[in-house]
């Protein structure tokens, strides 16, 4: 009896801790993707709206209560796109077109 109790006390707390990153990664999904819109118009409200209609989105409630890839794809997503476009944003112009230029020589050998 004591050892069910211990692999029972073990497996709660697994579940415990899946479902905590999958709250974690869905809040700082929320949080990213205000920043991202806040830096690509340059306005809260439309930021606050995109982020609680994300937060309202059915699947995302649903998926919040399991353990699940699709949270942290989500995270991942966000961070690529707010990446993506600190890099358009911040690099100049020429870094674009050498690199275009040089990996098109480099296909043409």
């Amino acid at each position: 009896m004591p050892e069910e109790n211990a692999r029972s006390a073990k497996a709660k707390f697994i579940l415990f801790s899946g479902r905590l990153m999958t709250v974690i990664f869905d809040l700082a999904t929320l949080i990213l993707l205000f920043v991202v819109i806040t830096e690509m118009t340059g306005r809260y409200v439309g930021a606050l709206f995109a982020a609680f209609l994300y937060g309202i989105v059915p699947m995302q409630v649903i998926y919040s209560h399991f353990i699940r890839n699709h949270v942290l794809c989500n995270l991942l997503l966000v961070a690529v796109i707010w990446l993506s476009f600190k890099v358009l944003r911040h690099c100049p112009r020429w870094f674009f077109e050498a690199s275009y230029y040089y990996n098109r020589d480099y296909c043409l050998r």
